[in-house]
């Protein structure tokens, strides 16, 4: 089926101004791009690196790596971070594509 791939990168196209983050991008079995690549973490201060993606069966999946800091309680010098993705993100909806929607309201 479906795959994605997750890699940490020198800078980023996204928030992240930071050295490294966290980016990924899916794809059909066939190889060929669904979507562009997106950033994955959202604490964008430091480094990210060391991703590690895990996939079910319907093809919802979860993006976790290793983080330089952290926006939530964690004061030490690194957490791990992690970011789920659902049946939405599937759908084409994050690229404004309605295709697989049973109904469309303009």
């Amino acid at each position: 089926g479906n795959f994605v791939v997750a890699w940490e990168s020198f800078g980023s196209s996204d928030t992240d101004t930071s050295d490294f983050s966290i980016q990924a991008r899916r794809y059909a079995n066939n190889g060929a791009a669904l979507g562009g690549q997106f950033q994955v973490n959202t604490y964008t201060t430091s480094y990210q690196w060391i991703p590690a993606v895990a996939v079910d069966g319907p093809g919802n999946f979860v993006v976790a790596w290793q983080s330089d800091g952290s926006s939530s309680t964690d004061n030490t010098s690194y957490s791990i971070q992690a970011r789920r993705y659902d049946g939405l993100f599937r759908d084409g909806f994050d690229t404004g594509g309605t295709a697989r929607w049973s109904a469309t309201v303009p």
